[in-house]
């Protein structure tokens, strides 16, 4: 039986050619074989097609590519047969079928839908022409649906490569549009659906409306709104609320722009009714909250405030001196640093805190500079105090040589208790609590023996060195009872312990040994017998005097001037200079002081006539169409006009622009001037210029005749009727003619320069008629000795 057996396994072995594993295992997968299954030389990880058996020696049935490796029941049918529980005995008859386990398993590449048996072919719009069971797939490009079946908009053919028309059509030709992209309309597809649309149009673009739109086709805004998507409100300036789709409309009064925008020049708000502030330039202002750039007189958000010194309508008259805001001359509102008042002419304490005080009643409002105390800081602090609260003048803040506590009693290096102030021990090296904590081995030359001390403002004492007494004068004494240079201020005896005010209330300085008063506190003065009996006077301001020379030291009451104050001013004048009585303030306002006790009036130009009592200024500004500080120069005529308004600023700058014709700030400069004009004047000028040479010859040959007379009859001395000017200096054409044009410039007017021209062609009988002319209108011209 052996022998039958060996041939068949090695023809077995032969007909397999598996000749990758050693041994008996030919046919392994993955050419592994050992002990498995209780076999020795077995495939562990089972056979290659077509082969089973634990050593994979023996064939798969015919038409079988893979069959079970221990039993070899057919598991996978070779390519064209199917069935493998029948040992795929059964070929395959669909051609676009792969058939396995049944007669069509799944679709070739191509072809889909199996229930079919695969008789449908892919799109050629499927990427690789290949498709899922349902025949859906990716599009390659230019196609597109579910099967990519379909050409996308702009592109028609079998392979959708040719173009139609455009890119918004679907067609079935270059021209024949089937279908519109959302949002087009029309045979070709050219035209838009308007953004009002709802949804997408017919061909005639009708659509159903958003709800900002209206018209059959959307394409209008609602009444009262505008913009492409027609969101945006038409401006309050529209007439009746309604604009065009741009926006633009017609204009309601007040309003300007192309949509009706902004207001009108001089105008804001949301219905343009509100004027702007009188003192924005240019009348320009900002349409929603009329916030504007300011004229120099102005301030405030919308320039309709008097800027600090300037009050009036328009805010171009002057506060008055030391008054920085005021609503009219007799009403100022607060007053410049140092000053208070109604009308803010007196000054704050010297003693207030950087000279604040309340514009009411001069109330210190800062406090009070060290040592004085009070709403006005008009008392002094105690005399231990170099500071103290301004409510309470005992209350101390600060102390003098090192002492502390509110009462000052604490000595300097002394350990106090909070309330008593009494000194409980010495700090800081100091010692010997009797002698006040001023003791202290440091001061010693030697420090074990100290045989004497550093220097003369300390003394020996029990071994150690003590200051000498605040009290003598630079500290420095000779022992604890002696000073060395006498005494401080206010203190005598040897040892200075002793103080002046005992020996006399008002002294403030008194001699060391023979206690006599030398310097007085203020309001007293020493007399003959050294004693300070002699007191201010009451017309001294806040009752203060040198204490020497009883010399007012803050000036003088109001009506008083002279060194001690004892002259009264003129009865015309409030106050006057303490120097020489001049008066510096009028009783009555509407006159002027010039050293002539208030005797000229006001300018007739100054509002009300009101005006600055020492410099003619004027107060309350000047009328219509004046200029400068005493109004004396009226607005150009050049100047352009506006209704109850003034042409020009305080320094002659026109307000208003030019006269048609004229340029620059004060509208000085002609623009141009026609050539028929230009001619004219030029003959004018001619004329006039050769009229005024024969003239001045005249007058020269008149003069030189009229002097060579003069020296022919002239005797030795001269009564003063011959003087016919009151200068003796010899006056000539040329210097007329000079004054003559600076006269002119300065009164600007016909009559001044006529009256002046008199003097050229007279003699001198005519010059004195001449001159008596001039001064009844007022012109300062000095007339000359010929």
């Amino acid at each position: 039986m052996d022998s039958v057996k060996i041939p068949f396994l090695l023809l077995m072995l032969l007909l397999a050619k598996c000749d990758s594993c050693p041994g008996r295992c030919q046919c392994c997968l993955n050419d592994i074989c050992g002990d498995y299954f209780g076999y020795n030389q077995a495939c562990k990880d089972g056979c290659k097609n077509g082969y089973y058996q634990p050593r994979c020696m023996w064939l798969c049935s015919e038409h079988c590519q893979y069959c079970g490796q221990m039993d070899g029941v057919c598991l996978i049918c070779q390519p064209g047969f199917y069935a493998p529980s029948d040992e795929c005995s059964n070929a395959c008859e669909y051609r676009n079928c792969a058939c396995a386990q049944t007669d069509c398993d799944y679709c070739l590449d191509g072809f889909y839908d199996v229930s079919q048996h695969c008789n449908s072919a892919c799109s050629k719009g499927c990427i690789e022409e290949k498709c899922n069971d349902n025949g859906s797939c990716d599009c390659v490009e230019y196609f597109k649906g579910n099967t990519c079946d379909m050409c996308v908009l702009g592109k028609y053919g079998e392979l959708c490569n040719n173009d139609c028309i455009n890119d918004n059509c679907g067609c079935t030709n270059s021209t024949n549009c089937i279908s519109c992209k959302a949002g087009y309309f029309s045979s070709l597809c050219s035209k838009s659906c308007s953004v009002g649309c709802k949804n997408i149009c017919n061909n005639e673009g009708h659509c159903s409306c958003h709800s900002q739109f209206t018209g059959s086709n959307c394409e209008n805004c609602k009444p009262g709104y505008y913009g492409d998507n027609c969101t945006t409100p038409c401006t309050n300036g529209c007439i009746n609320g309604t604009c065009n789709r741009d926006g633009t409309c017609d204009c309601l009064s007040n309003f300007t722009g192309a949509r009706c925008e902004t207001c009108v020049v001089g105008h804001y708000g949301d219905s343009c009714d509100k004027p702007c502030g009188l003192g924005c330039t240019g009348n320009i202002c900002n349409k929603d909250d009329g916030t504007c750039i300011c004229e120099y007189n102005y301030k405030g958000a919308i320039c309709d405030i008097c800027n600090d010194g300037y009050f009036g309508i328009y805010c171009n008259s002057f506060c008055p001196d030391r008054c920085y805001k005021c609503s009219s001359i007799e009403n100022c509102l607060a007053c410049k640093e140092g000053f208070f008042g109604l009308d803010c002419t007196h000054q704050c304490s010297a003693n207030c805190l950087g000279s604040h005080c309340d514009k009411c009643c001069g109330l210190c409002t800062d406090g009070c500079m060290d040592g004085f105390t009070a709403a006005a800081c008009n008392d002094k602090c105690d005399s231990i105090c170099k500071a103290c609260s301004q409510t309470n003048s005992t209350h101390c803040l600060s102390c003098f040589g090192g002492y502390s506590g509110p009462s000052c009693k604490c000595l300097p290096n002394c350990q106090c208790e909070l309330n008593s102030e009494a000194c409980n021990g010495c700090t800081n090296g100091f010692e010997i609590e009797s002698k006040y904590c001023k003791c202290n081995k440091k001061y010693c030359v030697d420090y074990l023996n100290c045989p004497s001390c550093l220097n003369d403002s300390f003394y020996t004492y029990n071994g150690t060195c003590c200051e000498c007494s605040t009290n003598c004068r630079n500290g420095q004494c000779v022992s604890e009872d002696q000073c060395l240079n006498g005494c401080e201020d206010g203190y005598t005896g040897a040892d200075c312990a002793d103080l002046c005010i005992d020996y006399d209330v008002n002294c403030i300085k008194c001699g060391q040994v023979e206690r006599y008063c030398v310097i007085c506190e203020s309001g007293f003065s020493p007399n003959t017998e050294s004693v300070c009996a002699r007191q201010c006077s009451d017309t001294c301001f806040n009752k203060e005097c040198d204490a020497k020379t009883g010399q007012c030291l803050q000036g003088c009451n109001e009506r008083y001037w002279g060194h001690n104050c004892n002259n009264s001013c003129h009865p015309s004048c409030i106050s006057c200079l303490q120097e020489n009585g001049t008066c510096t303030r009028c009783a009555n306002n509407s006159l002027i002081s010039f050293g002539d006790h208030c005797a000229t009036q006001c300018s007739e130009t100054c509002v009300n006539k009101l005006c600055n009592d020492t410099t003619g200024q004027c107060l309350q500004g000047c009328i219509r169409n004046f200029y400068a500080d005493k109004c004396d120069l009226e607005c150009p005529s050049t100047c352009a006009s506006e209704p109850n308004k003034t042409r020009c600023d305080n320094y002659g700058r026109c307000l208003h622009g030019c006269r048609e014709g004229y340029k620059g700030i004060t509208c000085a400069s002609a623009t141009s001037t026609p050539k028929s004009d230009a001619s004219v004047g030029k003959l004018i000028g001619g004329t006039v210029g050769g009229a005024i040479t024969i003239v001045s010859v005249v007058i020269v040959i008149v003069v030189f005749l009229y002097m060579k007379r003069r020296k022919l009859h002239k005797k030795p001395s001269e009564s003063g009727n011959q003087r016919a000017f009151r200068n003796p200096n010899p006056f000539t054409i040329e210097d007329q003619e000079m004054h003559y044009q600076q006269l002119s410039n300065r009164h600007n007017t016909t009559a001044g320069a006529q009256q002046l021209s008199v003097r050229h062609n007279t003699t001198a009988g005519v010059q004195d008629e001449a001159y008596t002319e001039l001064q009844t209108n007022n012109m300062d011209y000095e007339l000359l000795d010929i």
